[in-house]
């Protein structure tokens, strides 16, 4: 989602690292207190329900800034799709809602296919899309997913645009950045309980590009689906620090949320891929 612009970019060599001096080294890697506040922001949003639901559906626009569109990693720009994902997996599929010719786009396993009118299931090398809808789909989930992380640790105190917030640093295999595993930094409301930013890395980008690069996401227009569960309706990202809302490389709005409204096979047409849930390669 950042990668777009390292043709335009000269960055250092340094590794991106969200650590703050707050963060007690001496504390169990699973901290309690950091748990405690993932746990607050995913009651506070009936997230238990999603994580419990065999598929969800989302309508959604994903809308890249100025000549960035161009560089977009999915075939349209700022066109309504519906995205289908199974729940804890990297297993999802989109296609665009009012297209003449219906093409599903899916990834599985981190395989690329795509389904066209006749229901014939074609096999596809499309780097960009394995690495972009399965990293729409962890942001949409991301206080569920990081909730398992081995290395969870509170990170402080900070005072964002009038807020109050409690830091959750999230990362694995070490808490000292390195090339393989991501880090995130969560900023949890402390009046609302809720996850209103995020600072992450993106070491594992399909494109060649500096390891000093990060991200940041606003989430906001929250939105509260028939199910009761609350969801982000604006995931907005933004290159390295968070900045003002309208300075952003693209927007995510989304529509609706719907549970269980498809089959879960049919996120499965490659019956011979291994199933591979949460991992990014086979146990």
């Amino acid at each position: 989602m950042l990668w777009v612009l390292i043709i335009v970019i000269a960055q250092g060599c340094k590794i991106a690292d969200l650590r703050t001096t707050e963060i007690a080294t001496a504390s169990p890697d699973r901290e309690a207190k950091a748990l405690l506040l993932l746990e607050k922001v995913i009651a506070t949003n009936r997230l238990e329900k999603l994580a419990t639901a065999g598929t969800y559906s989302l309508e959604a626009i994903d809308n890249w800034k100025g000549l960035l569109a161009l560089a977009n990693p999915l075939p349209k720009d700022n066109t309504l799709m519906e995205l289908r994902f199974r729940p804890n997996s990297f297993d999802g599929q989109f296609e665009y809602v009012g297209a003449k010719n219906k093409t599903v786009h899916g990834v599985q396993s981190f395989q690329y296919y795509k389904i066209k009118d006749d229901g014939i299931v074609k096999v596809r090398r499309k780097k960009s899309i394995v690495f972009s809808l399965p990293a729409l789909q962890y942001f949409f989930e991301l206080p569920l997913r990081l909730k398992h992380a081995p290395i969870v640790k509170y990170a402080g105190a900070t005072f964002v645009e009038g807020n109050s917030y409690d830091l959750v640093f999230v990362t694995w295999q070490q808490l000292e950045p390195h090339k393989e595993n991501d880090q995130y930094l969560l900023y949890i409301n402390r009046e609302t309980g809720q996850l209103d930013f995020a600072n992450y890395t993106v070491r594992g980008v399909y494109l060649p590009t500096p390891k000093s690069i990060y991200g940041s996401i606003r989430f906001s227009n929250r939105k509260t689906a028939g199910n009761g569960i609350t969801y982000p309706g604006t995931m907005t990202i933004q290159l390295n620090k968070l900045k003002k809302e309208k300075r952003f490389v693209h927007r995510i709005s989304i529509n609706q949320l719907q549970l269980n409204s498809f089959a879960l096979e049919e996120l499965y047409p490659l019956n011979e891929l291994e199933y591979l849930g949460d991992a990014k390669k086979p146990k």
